[in-house]
């Protein structure tokens, strides 16, 4: 598309140009004739224009009003499902929590526009329970009925809710009264048995900025038309007195091309703007239009632009949202089908929800859990512990940390579990909750305090006691055996059966080993040799067990 300053000529120049060769005309025989055709002609067209700028600008008011009225609307739909998707995280909070929290707070009120805002209030009742000014809260704006009665047809809803919206007459402090716009819509999920109404509205003229433009390049078109007809009406009157026959001829086709240039170029703008506010893709305006070097082309191009960038916004709005709601999908179905606990805890270490998981290792319902202290079912001597763990997570020196905590089962029994957590912030950095994901670990626990024991056992023994594999290295001896033998344990785990036992030939060890095999313990007597060489004789127990297919020898001297 050229530039716009290239293209741009104005309409009383083209207009100019045609009036120009209108008085070039050679016959001037009847003044009379032309006089008449050319004062008939110019407010014909001047009446057209009028007419056709006034049906643009009523157009694109209605047109910009209808689009902002979807905005608001979506406003108000918006923040409704925030807090929808708010209440369902926390089931059972009360509004004097909602009262309490900032997050709640910067959800039920937020900005529509530049001077416009949303609120939460009451259905049925009309209880302002949310808004700006913290003076209305609680107050009935019933008694706003009979001042706005516009205003309460839209705000005053049924028990039960109902989504509204329309323009009303509101009176500012100082008497002045203006047009705003306002939509209501229920939260679908109820506050102890109530429904909430969310509010959105704001002052029609934040939407008018296009309209406005409109009907100023539409003025300076109708009187910069109106002056240069009135001026080159004149000259012609004065010019062509003689020439009412061949000038009427010529008089009727040049308004015929102007009706062509200037009339039907604003019909085809206007009619664009119409399918714009009933098409949810809009068409776009005929490139002849757009390409237009005058003021109806720039017009045409102001309103091109606006399409675009508001379909833009629209599709990005329905990206965003779409991809919100899989979001949450997605984590819901993670939290709830997970095989391990889940559990989500505010900063203030309160219990905000738990998955089936959580509620079968401690035992309770998910209901006896939400709203509790997270300290219900966490051993007392892990509380301190358990402040610190959430302490460095809120002052960001760690993004996640894992512990192994005792918990407590609704029956008194303790749980041993592996916690991993971490924090959610909002996109400003300030906490939202915690995520923690919960393992029982108490059969682990058992299992390592039994092998712990088990190990004491064989080092504390007072007999020697090794550990072999099939070809006779020691994978292990206890305290004992480096004692009687005189070597450091790392030694002897680098020696063979065959350097200890003077005895021991390979062909007698794997005889040893295939009676062991066959299930046979035996005890032997043998010899040992110390590492100051040193033989002294030893009665000796041998078993044999298989590891995960490898054969291991115990033997007990």
């Amino acid at each position: 598309m050229p530039e716009p300053q290239k293209m741009r000529r104005s309409l009383a120049e083209s207009l100019r140009r045609s009036m120009l060769a209108l008085s070039l005309a050679p016959l001037f025989a009847f003044f009379v004739f032309v006089a008449a055709a050319a004062w008939v002609a110019r407010h014909h067209v001047a009446e057209l224009i009028t007419v056709s700028l006034k049906r643009l600008e009523a157009m694109i008011e209605q047109m910009v009003a209808g689009d902002g009225g979807l905005q608001i609307k979506a406003r108000a739909q918006d923040v409704a499902r925030q807090v929808e998707a708010y209440l369902r995280e926390h089931p059972g909070v009360t509004l004097a929590e909602l009262r309490r929290s900032e997050l709640f707070a910067q959800i039920a009120v937020q900005r529509v526009g530049v001077t416009g805002y949303t609120a939460l209030y009451e259905a049925g009742t009309g209880l302002m329970r949310f808004h700006p000014d913290p003076a209305l809260f609680e107050r009935p704006l019933s008694e706003l009925a009979a001042t706005l009665p516009d205003w309460w047809s839209i705000y005053n809803a049924p028990p039960e809710g109902k989504e509204d919206a329309g323009f009303y007459e509101w009176i500012e402090p100082d008497g002045f009264r203006t047009r705003k716009y306002m939509a209501v819509c229920p939260v679908r999920v109820p506050l102890e048995g109530r429904t909430l109404m969310v509010a959105a509205t704001t002052y029609l003229e934040e939407f008018m900025w296009a309209a406005r433009i409109a009907s100023d390049l539409g003025r300076s078109i109708e009187r910069e038309y109106a002056l240069y007809t009135e001026e080159k009406t004149l000259q012609v009157l004065f010019a062509l007195g003689l020439v009412v026959g061949v000038t009427l001829l010529v008089l009727y086709g040049l308004n015929r091309r102007a009706l062509q240039t200037f009339v039907s170029p604003i019909r085809d703008l206007a009619e664009a703007v119409a399918r714009f506010g009933g098409t949810p893709s809009p068409p776009a305006v005929a490139a002849a239009v757009l390409g237009r070097p005058d003021e109806i082309g720039e017009l045409a191009r102001t309103y091109e632009a606006m399409r675009r960038q508001i379909a833009d916004q629209i599709e990005h709005l329905e990206r965003a949202r779409r991809e919100l709601a899989q979001s949450e999908e997605r984590f819901r179905k993670a939290f709830e089908e997970a095989s391990i606990g889940m559990t989500l805890v505010s900063p203030e270490g309160t219990v905000l929800d738990v998955n089936p998981a959580l509620c079968s290792i401690l035992g309770y319902r998910r209901e006896e859990l939400i709203g509790k202290p997270g300290s219900l079912f966490h051993h007392p001597d892990e509380i301190e512990k358990r402040t610190t763990f959430f302490a460095r997570l809120l002052d960001g020196r760690v993004a996640s940390a894992q512990q192994v905590r005792r918990l407590i089962r609704r029956d008194g029994e303790i749980v041993w579990a592996q916690i991993s957590s971490s924090l959610r912030r909002d996109e400003k950095g300030n906490p939202l909750h915690f995520i923690s994901l919960v393992q029982d670990i108490t059969e682990k626990k058992k299992a390592e305090d039994e092998l712990l024991l088990t190990r004491f056992c064989i080092e504390k023994a007072a007999m020697s006691i090794y550990r072999l594999d099939e070809k006779g290295r020691i994978l292990d001896a206890n305290e004992h055996a480096c004692r009687m033998l005189g070597y450091e344990r790392e030694e002897l785990l680098r020696m063979t059966v065959f350097e200890i036992d003077p005895r021991v030939t390979h062909e007698r060890w794997m005889r040893l080993i295939g009676q062991l095999k066959s299930g046979v313990s035996r005890v032997i007597q043998s010899l040992n040799r110390r590492k100051d060489g040193t033989i002294f004789p030893v009665e000796i127990a041998t078993s044999h067990f298989q590891v995960e297919g490898e054969d291991i020898l115990y033997a007990f001297v």
